[in-house]
């Protein structure tokens, strides 16, 4: 063998690495992924769908005219509803089923995050990316919540690569790149209105660079904006109107919002918490503080280094700016002090550009400082995660009026609500819901339907469909959105039960029946009011009791009384009954006025086996214990006799 034959290994050369430097960037980013959902899968107990998740639900379940006309009143567009009711039309309307899509948002952002910051500064600065995003708190937070953010950074995250791929300067855009990011752009603006401060950020950048690319890239970002034109001629005009109100969501005013309360929502959501931090005031201000200063440092560097390109860094800058200025704008004009770490989603891509980019760009020297400092920021985010899952959840499940409804709602039945995310809840809740509607006027104000315009319409459809209808009013101290309500139902209906489920809610359970015709009589009681009027019907095979009164007052009533309608046995039994304010509860007997005649509807289920026997039909008033009496010391009139015989219920003479 000759010299010439032997090969010669430079003599620095490393020894061959049994796992590539590919292999692991892989397993890391696998193990990333599975850490974001594992994450996002347990932050809330299994029945809680996060802040207004089970409204999204409702809306993702209503008829469609009713999804487009509240997101006109939201300030939510529409697309990812639409999404969501093709998924759970065809998944099913679960508990899981509804969680899916945003916690398959997440992940999917965590790995866009990865490919993205890969393409730009290589795998370890992805894999960086990915671990930061995997472990945000809000990030986190809104990946587990039933709402449009997970799918709206998403998709954000996405034009953002699409415009930095199709921005630099090096040759023709591709057209599909561009159609893609056109598209993008129209798609992320449908799914939630943050992505404006991202298109801005987007132009920005255009224009700080005027690259070569600007007109190509600038013209798809138009035809994305020019494909939103629609709903902004269909939503944004009531939008503009809400916003020039002057009232928050809440319906008070606006106040300044203090910068050091902006800094400390800032630090508790895009960094997290660790125990000692609720006993320190100032320090998650000072935590946010740090997070924004990395991330300026990256965009400092990158904006004035010369081997890089410059375009992420100046497309981090004007998102930090222009999202931050959307964020405080927001919860000083609008939401109040409403939890920002929804919308704090929109500056957490520019602040990772910004985080990552200071640990690609730093000195030689210092660039292990600046990496700690990036991964210190695991620390708190992990803090807190663990402080949300220690929080525990609601107990929806244990709904009581959904429960109550579940044990005694029958075929033919419709729900009404008062509150859209209760209707949500009740889809979720069984397996087979009955039909639902709802008139909203539950929570913030700025959403509650015009009552007076939607109420009768609502009422018409049920009135002409259903025979039962449950009302489940969420919002019963509202009291004129209440009397809007009840008021058309019992125009159509016979109030057949009323219970306060929780100090909050009320049900009533409304029956269609024939409004029988009235045959005077003369009862007076207490010398205040008189029965004027009575008539009976009964429905056999629905086991209902009709009841129709008519009072009128002698003189004005010194208090509100209640009406009792009992059917008592022999020995005065009552076996059914039913006992209301007037007027389906709705003319207070201390409101009327001397003379004045009002009608009075009662409807009485009945059991389902009679005894044989005549049964009476008693009806009276009552304060608290104390009954109204007759002229001759009675406490009832017998308005009307049942007799059940051979197994035949009747209605006697």
């Amino acid at each position: 063998m000759s010299r010439a034959d032997v090969v010669r290994l430079p003599p620095h050369a490393a020894r061959p690495s049994i796992v590539s430097e590919g292999v692991v960037e892989r397993a890391a980013l696998v193990g990333l992924l599975l850490v974001a959902f594992g994450m996002r899968l347990v932050a809330f107990p299994r029945a809680e769908l996060g802040l207004d998740g089970f409204l999204s639900v409702g809306l993702a379940r209503v008829p469609l005219s009713d999804t487009l006309d509240f997101s006109v009143r939201d300030v939510h567009p529409p697309l990812y509803y639409l999404a969501l009711r093709a998924w759970l039309a065809a998944a099913g309307a679960t508990l899981p089923t509804a969680r899916w899509p945003s916690v398959a948002c997440g992940v999917l952002t965590v790995a866009l995050a990865y490919a993205l910051v890969r393409r730009l500064w290589g795998g370890r600065a992805g894999v960086l990316a990915a671990a930061l995003l995997a472990v945000s708190p809000a990030h986190v937070y809104m990946s587990a919540t039933v709402r449009d953010f997970a799918l709206g950074l998403l998709l954000s995250l996405l034009s953002v690569a699409l415009f930095l791929a199709v921005a630099r300067d090096d040759g023709a855009p591709a057209p599909a790149g561009l159609a893609a990011l056109a598209v993008v752009t129209a798609l992320a603006l449908y799914t939630w209105y943050l992505h404006l401060a991202i298109a801005a950020a987007q132009v920005a950048c255009l224009l700080a660079l005027r690259p070569r690319r600007t007109l190509a890239v600038g013209g798809a970002l138009a035809v994305g904006g020019v494909a939103y034109v629609p709903w902004v001629a269909f939503a944004f005009p009531e939008l503009i109107a809400k916003a020039a109100g002057g009232v928050t969501v809440s319906g008070g005013p606006r106040t300044p919002l203090p910068v050091d309360v902006f800094a400390r929502s800032l630090g508790e959501n895009l960094v997290g918490a660790v125990p000692w931090w609720p006993a320190l005031e100032s320090l998650p201000g000072w935590a946010a503080v740090c997070w924004l200063a990395l991330a300026l440092g990256g965009v400092a560097l990158g904006v004035a280094s010369r081997k890089r390109p410059r375009e992420p860094f100046v497309l981090a800058g004007a998102g930090l700016a222009l999202g931050l200025a959307a964020i405080y704008a927001l919860r000083w004009g609008w939401v109040g002090s409403d939890n920002p770490s929804r919308y704090l989603l929109a500056v957490i891509p520019f602040g990772l550009l910004g985080q990552v980019g200071l640990c690609v760009l730093a000195p030689r020297g210092w660039r292990w400082l600046a990496l700690a400092g990036v991964l210190l920021l695991l620390l708190p985010a992990l803090g807190g995660f663990a402080r949300l899952r220690s929080l525990g959840g609601i107990p929806w499940l244990q709904d009581p009026a959904l429960t109550y409804v579940r044990a005694n709602g029958g075929p033919g039945d419709a729900v009404l609500f008062t509150d859209l995310a209760h209707l949500g809840l009740y889809q979720v809740f069984v397996r087979d819901p009955l039909p639902s509607r709802y008139v909203h006027y539950a929570g913030s104000r700025f959403l509650w339907d015009d009552v007076a315009k939607r109420a009768p319409e609502v009422v018409r459809d049920l009135a002409a469909r259903h025979p039962r209808v449950w009302f489940v009013n969420n919002s019963p101290h509202q009291q004129g959105e209440s009397y809007l309500v009840d008021a058309q139902l019992s125009s159509s209906y016979y109030v057949a039960d009323r219970r306060w489920v929780t100090p909050q809610v009320v049900l009533k359970l409304y029956v269609a029946g024939p409004r029988p015709p009235i045959e005077p009589t003369d009862r007076q009681f207490g010398g205040q009011i008189r029965l004027s009027g009575r008539g009976i019907a009964l429905d056999v095979d629905r086991s209902l009791l009709y009841v129709a009164l008519e009072w009128q007052a002698l003189r004005k009533p010194d208090l509100d009384y209640t009406v009792f309608v009992h059917l008592a046995d022999a020995s005065d039994r009552t076996i059914a009954q039913h006992d209301g304010w007037p007027g389906a509860e709705l003319r207070p007997t201390s409101g009327w006025a001397p003379g004045e005649k009002v009608p009075d509807y009662h409807a009485l289920m009945l059991p389902k086996s009679i005894q044989p026997g005549e049964y009476e039909i008693q009806v009276g008033l009552y304060r608290d214990s104390n009954r109204l009496a007759l002229p001759d010391g009675g406490s009832f009139v017998v308005v009307g006799r049942l007799r059940q015989e051979a197994g035949k219920l009747t209605l006697l003479p």
